[in-house]
C-alpha cells in the first residue's frame, strides 16, 4: 500500500484529529467552560459524522442467486461498489 492510498483511506480520521488538536489547543488557551463545552460538542459531532457516513455491510450474492435474478425475465440492475 502506498502512502497516498493510506492517506486516502484514512483522510476523514486524519483531518478530524488535526482539527480537534488545533481546537483543543485554542480551548486550552482560553480555559473557559463554554469553550470546553464547544470542543466536546465538536468531538461528538465528528464521531457521529464518522459513524453516520461510513458504509454498511454489503449484500453479496452467490453465483446461483445471481443467475436466478438475471434469468428471471425481469430487468435487473447490478451495482458494484468497493470501499477502496
Amino acid at each position: 500500500m502506498t502512502t497516498r492510498q493510506l492517506l486516502n483511506r484514512n483522510s476523514y480520521v486524519l483531518v478530524a484529529a488535526a482539527a480537534l488538536m488545533v481546537a483543543g489547543y485554542i480551548v486550552a488557551q482560553l480555559g473557559t467552560w463554554t469553550a470546553w463545552l464547544a470542543w466536546i460538542i465538536a468531538v461528538a459531532a465528528l464521531f457521529g459524522g464518522f459513524f453516520l457516513l461510513r458504509t454498511g455491510r454489503g449484500s453479496k450474492l452467490s453465483d446461483t442467486e445471481l443467475e436466478l435474478l438475471v434469468g428471471s425475465g425481469k430487468p435487473v440492475m447490478l451495482q458494484l461498489f468497493s470501499n477502496y
